[in-house]
């Protein structure tokens, strides 16, 4: 009697899956350069609330300035600070034209009117936004972009500020938008030069000024001291 067949169909699939090794297995060396950047992204992920300000003084360190670039390029920072505990003010641009013939002309960016619909003012809400606290390179980009569209001699830009109102002050029935809730901080003025390019314009405080005018009252005190010199 013959001896019966070691092979059987389980025993001929498993060889088939051992012979037929997979056509997308990784080698050694790219597995390893997939770990570390899979570890480098969940590091930017860990990393990317504690960027935002105000950070936490353990995170302002050179690791941060590391990931910075490679969080603002995937926009890993979206979104935290506006949430609690403590959510930050928010800004709008504020600028204002002065044309060849005197005339002026303001506005806000972004713009409630302009910017529509809802997620088009949200996209330039970020531009403005990335405005504080930024490079003075993107205050003079934006200088120059409304110099040259609008046909302008000079732009004023400043940040508008809005602050959040507290809980006890909501518990008050203080209004949001209350006058005292809103800062005007000064980007500065700014014209375009002849190589097209925005200047900003040293402010009011700097430039020369004439000396103080004697005060009348000065000069009469000063009279009799004369005269008694004369005497």
């Amino acid at each position: 009697m013959a001896p019966p067949s070691e092979s059987t169909p389980t025993s001929r699939k498993r060889k088939k899956k051992q012979q037929a090794p997979s056509p997308y297995q990784w080698s050694p060396w790219f597995r390893g350069v997939v770990t570390l950047f899979l570890l480098w992204h969940c590091g930017a992920v860990l990393l990317g609330p504690t960027t935002v300000w105000p950070a936490p003084r353990l995170f302002r360190t050179d690791l941060v300035q590391l990931y910075q670039p490679y969080l603002e390029c995937f926009y890993l920072t979206n979104g935290y600070r506006f949430f609690a505990p403590n959510p930050g003010p928010s800004h709008l641009l504020h600028w204002e034209l002065t044309k060849a013939d005197g005339s002026q002309e303001t506005g806000f960016l972004p713009d409630k009117e302009k910017h529509w619909p809802r997620l088009f003012y949200h996209r330039h809400f970020m531009l403005s936004e990335k405005v504080e606290g930024g490079p003075p390179l993107w205050r003079e980009s934006y200088a120059r972009h409304l110099l040259l569209k609008h046909d302008a001699q000079e732009v004023k830009l400043s940040l508008e500020r809005h602050y959040l109102p507290r809980m006890h002050e909501i518990r008050e029935g203080l209004d949001p938008n209350d006058a005292s809730y809103y800062e005007r901080i000064s980007l500065g003025n700014f014209r375009v030069n002849e190589d097209q390019e925005a200047v900003l314009l040293p402010p009011e405080e700097d430039l020369p000024t004439q000396p103080p005018a004697t005060s009348s009252n000065q000069e009469s005190n000063d009279q009799p001291e004369q005269e008694g010199e004369a005497e």
